[in-house]
């Protein structure tokens, strides 16, 4: 059986992406939104029907948007504070997301009400939440977030998956590791969450002895061992693997251990396979979507022709060389998939924050 629905996701370079629409039966993409700027973190509706996403107006601040599936009728829903990560209610009548609502250094758990058109703040904790996502009954947001409570070292950058009980206004942790935890995204029926984990396969208890040990050599007075302190907490940061979990923080299980980072995920409707953005390791702007079978960790094949997307960002395969210096220094008789050694990777752009929909 193969893949079924259509995947929205972001694709471009630098500062300016698009939305694109891929239809999983027949590979054809529809580009969504145009334009300089950033259109960014699309997410279905739970109908399909619409699609909320991230877009930067003429004053460059990153609002919160919501379009119809085919890219018409855009509307900005808010103005003056800057959003990311939105997600939507089971009832598609809201959208949680994070922004800077209150303090301009404080990003907060907001919810937009569409009906009302206004927003309000669900969720205020000292540091940045990111990625909330709404149970299906609305009472539970699953997000990530800093522990202000943690000793661990270097904890300012390490965030844990939480899940708050809007009723009781407890935060949980859904497990607890001393390594980055972030990306958290509700199966369709909610017994599983996916996330994006730092640990590497360390037990906490290594990975807490290895911070331990870059700390002791950034404390040094040594140079050299600060930079190669530096460059080990860097290299802990780049290589994050997604994982499962059961909702209660049972049967943990690594899904993917490419070296590089695998992170904005999302389930398919069926539960089976989750979609994925993939770099490889040190090069974070190249990032390709993949798709994986939550059973067996198996890769799913996703094929699909690039060239419109390179087109949209001036990286048409066809043209490239023409507008390149190596143009006029290699000979015409070696073949492009040579000459494009000599290019960055980057030159090609990303796609990444990819959403899934029956239809």
């Amino acid at each position: 059986m193969g893949l079924e629905g259509s995947l929205v996701f972001a694709s471009g370079k630098s500062t300016d992406f698009d939305i694109w629409k891929l239809d999983l039966q027949s590979r054809e993409l529809i580009q969504l939104t145009s334009g300089m700027g950033l259109n960014d973190q699309p997410k279905w509706s739970p109908d399909g029907t619409k699609i909320a996403f991230i877009s930067t107006g003429p004053d460059f601040i990153a609002s919160l948007c919501v379009m119809n599936r085919d890219g018409s009728q855009k509307q900005r829903l808010t103005t003056n504070i800057h959003c990311q990560h939105p997600s939507w209610s089971a009832d598609g009548e809201k959208v949680v997301f994070v922004a800077n609502a209150e303090n301009n250094d404080e990003f907060h758990i907001c919810v937009y009400d569409l009906k009302a058109a206004t927003h309000q703040i669900l969720l205020r904790r000292d540091g940045h939440e990111t990625e909330p996502m709404l149970s299906r009954d609305g009472k539970k947001v699953l997000f990530a977030s800093t522990d202000p409570d943690s000793q661990i070292p270097f904890s300012h950058r390490d965030t844990e998956i939480w899940q708050y009980d809007l009723a009781t206004k407890l935060a949980t942790k859904v497990c607890r590791h001393g390594a980055r935890d972030y990306c958290p995204v509700y199966s369709p029926n909610e017994q599983k969450i996916a996330f994006v984990s730092h640990r590497n396969g360390r037990s906490e208890e290594d990975y807490l002895e290895k911070l331990r040990k870059i700390k002791q050599s950034l404390d040094t007075k040594s140079r050299a061992s600060i930079d190669a302190a530096i460059k080990e907490l860097l290299a802990l940061e780049q290589d994050g693997d997604i994982h499962v979990v059961n909702a209660d923080g049972t049967n943990l299980r690594q899904l993917t251990t490419n070296a590089g980072a695998d992170t904005d995920i999302c389930w398919s409707p069926c539960g089976n396979y989750i979609a994925y953005s993939a770099s490889p390791a040190d090069k974070g702007t190249c990032e390709r979507i993949k798709v994986i079978e939550v059973e067996t960790g198996s890769n799913v094949p996703l094929a699909y022709d690039r060239k419109p997307l390179m087109q949209e960002i001036s990286a048409d395969p066809d043209r490239y060389v023409n507008n390149h210096l190596f143009q006029y220094l290699i000979p015409n008789f070696i073949e492009r998939p040579y000459m494009r050694r000599f290019i960055s990777e980057t030159f090609w752009g990303e796609e990444r924050q990819p959403d899934w929909a029956n239809k």
